[in-house]
């Protein structure tokens, strides 16, 4: 005859098994309150370093670039932004060692407004899209990647500002 003593002892030692398991993992899975930080997309992205947003560009900046700000940021997709001054001579060229095949528009802000990392808001001032200015722009994606610039008066002569926006999506 079959007794139910030792199912009962196995299955209350399995149950006690289950549950000190259980525990262990919940307490590794916790983290240490202090050790988060306020940022909810801390950790999920990665910022670039200036070669990697040479890089991602597609080309060298020319030597005639000045005052020369770039950041970038990559997680699902990949961020890159400058800002440069140019002699204006040296602007299509340049457009043209991109890839940029289409003209600057007059009036056309192509570039976003709102810095798109922390440490560039000093520097990334575009003109507002869909704003009213004495500016250029052009938006073109070439070989997977979308080209937002900006191009505004520096105040120097024959000086412009560029503003480089270039990403994937």
């Amino acid at each position: 005859m079959l007794t139910l003593r030792p199912v009962l002892i196995g299955l209350l030692t399995g149950f006690i098994l289950l549950t000190i398991i259980g525990c262990e993992v919940s307490n590794t899975m916790e983290t240490d309150a202090n050790s988060r930080t306020d940022d909810p997309i801390d950790g999920l992205s990665d910022t670039l370093t200036p070669d990697e947003v040479v890089s991602f560009i597609g080309h060298p900046f020319p030597d005639s670039a000045t005052n020369l700000q770039m950041a970038g940021e990559a997680a699902l997709d990949t961020l890159t932004i400058a800002r440069f001054d140019l002699p204006e001579a040296d602007l299509q060229p340049y457009l043209a060692d991109l890839g940029v095949t289409a003209p600057l528009t007059e009036g056309y802000a192509a570039a976003g407004s709102a810095s798109p990392t922390s440490d560039s808001d000093a520097w990334w001032q575009p003109p507002a899209i869909g704003s009213e200015g004495d500016y250029r722009g052009v938006y073109q994606q070439i070989e997977g990647k979308s080209y937002n610039i900006t191009v505004v008066d520096s105040g120097t002569p024959d000086i412009v500002t560029v503003f480089l926006q270039v990403f994937t999506t």
